[in-house]
């Protein structure tokens, strides 16, 4: 039952849910294409890391800054964090602590809302040659009706990589996190008494949970990934494999 005060909203909440599964090899064209993209990408990352440059200078000419500190501010703000996110896509912890003590000891406190939107917008581009090897390693994603009663679904990933290839190779990051996964662990997650990690599908399910549920149970849900030889994996694989790592 789909209550119909909610019924555009948690419509439009599944379509984006539906859109956030699609992650297969159309959506970034065929493999022969990846060095094409990557130029494009590297041109764009060029391209906003220019403007980055630009918005450092901007506030450092609006704001009133002790003379001295405008070179810190510059190298502390575009060219570390330049570094960094070439480097390793992501930004240092230190590097964070440093520059919030460095804002706290100005006054007034700049407007740092364009600056942040636009080195998220760097670091996002920074991890797309990852996500091109995802896709590219996915020819289809189904979501189908489980079996038995009930309204919960199983969502299908068809692969054309090996399990050693889904499993082992580290390809893909998000530019928040501090290492590469494999594709398996990216889509699947696993669980081990040294910890766990949410697999792609579990974090999409649980944003707008809510109003997702208007449309299918989000308990039990299976989430295979089917490799090229057509085998099942599913998270308690990824787990099982990771707690083998963990043991060595």
């Amino acid at each position: 039952f789909i209550r119909e005060d909610t019924f555009l909203l948690s419509l439009a909440i599944l379509l984006r849910f539906i859109d956030g599964l699609d992650i297969n090899k159309n959506r970034v064209g065929d493999v022969n294409e990846k060095e094409a993209r990557k130029e494009v990408i590297e041109k764009d990352l060029e391209f906003h890391f220019q403007r980055l440059k630009g918005e450092v200078d901007r506030i450092i000419y609006t704001t009133p800054i002790e003379r001295g500190k405008d070179e810190a501010f510059r190298k502390l703000f575009y060219e570390r964090v330049k570094e960094e996110i070439q480097k390793g896509h992501r930004i240092e912890k230190e590097t964070k602590e440093m520059q919030e003590s460095f804002l706290l000891s100005l006054s007034p406190y700049p407007k740092m809302e364009n600056y942040e939107l636009l080195k998220d917008h760097c670091l996002y581009l920074s991890v797309q040659e990852g996500h091109f090897d995802l896709h590219s390693a996915i020819d289809e994603v189904k979501i189908v009706h489980k079996p038995g009663v009930g309204n919960k679904i199983e969502i299908h990933y068809r692969s054309n990589k090996t399990k050693e290839d889904l499993l082992n190779k580290k390809v893909v990051k998000e530019y928040w996190e501090k290492e590469e996964k494999s594709i398996a662990v990216h889509l699947l997650g696993y669980e081990t008494p040294k910890g766990k990690e949410d697999g792609y599908v579990i974090k999409k399910l649980s944003l707008n949970r809510n109003l997702l549920e208007e449309w299918f149970s989000l308990d039990d849900n299976d989430i295979v990934l089917y490799t090229k030889e057509g085998k099942e994996l599913r998270k308690k694989d990824v787990s099982e494999e990771m707690a083998k790592k963990e043991r060595v």
